[in-house]
């Protein structure tokens, strides 16, 4: 029962726990109680707020649909996110051998899914097509054990309908036209224009697409995100700009690529 005033939230990142754990052979993407769906809510415990208040690391999901639906989200503009490939290479060679379980213990992601990133298959843009399939399975369908469901918005008259949440797609970070894992490989870009025109053409079509994310991507230099323990885990130099960072790439604020 609506309480209060209906919220729009324009980012959130509810399929990228979800989709991760969707790539185990037994998972049900359909059932409430798969980790591998995305109404699929796992309350935080006492431990989760520890790792987020000490460290900044929220291991729970915090925009599962069941939640956002309880929590009187109506219009949500999810964000895609194929996952860099940085975000699970740490830079302190004493932890590189625990770099998979380092990655998969802050992002709860799923050892399945952190191997598939770390692989030389791992391809951005196929990821991306994935990822909004997946978000596709479940459009408009009640999922088992559950009396709600969502609705992906093309246009407006989409909104009238009787769903419990209203989805419009966006993604973050244009690194998702590279047919590749390397954006700095300029064979990877060949297919670019080809990328974007598919994209363009999907059937419920992305509301914005950002420029740039946390580490260089083929198109632009990005600006430091990474700060605390997170700073020191990861290496986002290449490519980045902030004042008093010293930098020796000689990458321009907009590549060929990126004009």
């Amino acid at each position: 029962m609506q309480t209060s005033t209906p919220i729009i939230d324009i980012h959130i990142h509810s399929t990228l726990k979800p989709y991760g754990n969707s790539f185990y052979t037994n998972s049900n993407k359909k059932s409430i109680y798969d980790s591998a769906c995305i109404w699929f809510s796992d309350k935080h415990s006492i431990s989760d707020s520890f790792f987020e208040n000490t460290l900044g690391i929220s291991r729970y999901r915090q925009s599962d649909f069941t939640t956002l639906v309880n929590g009187q989200h109506k219009i949500v503009c999810l964000a895609l996110y194929p996952l860099e490939k940085e975000f699970i290479q740490v830079k302190m060679p004493v932890l590189k051998l625990f770099e998979n379980h380092l990655a998969q213990f802050a992002s709860l992601l799923g050892k399945k899914r952190v191997e598939i990133i770390k692989s030389n298959d791992y391809h951005y843009f196929n990821d991306f097509i994935n990822e909004y399939q997946y978000l596709q399975e479940l459009n408009n369908q009640t999922p088992i054990d559950s009396s709600k469901k969502y609705k992906m918005v093309s246009q407006k008259t989409d909104l009238d309908s009787d769903a419990s949440l209203f989805v419009i797609p966006t993604v973050e970070g244009c690194h998702i036209f590279c047919n590749g894992n390397d954006p700095r490989n300029l064979n990877q870009w060949v297919k670019m224009e080809e990328n974007v025109i598919i994209t363009k053409n999907l059937p419920q079509p992305l509301f914005f697409v950002t420029f740039a994310h946390h580490f260089f991507n083929g198109l632009c230099t990005q600006s430091r995100s990474f700060f605390d323990l997170t700073g020191k885990l990861l290496d986002q130099s290449y490519g980045m700009r902030d004042y008093g960072i010293n930098y020796n790439d000689i990458e321009p604020p907009i590549t060929t690529n990126g004009y």
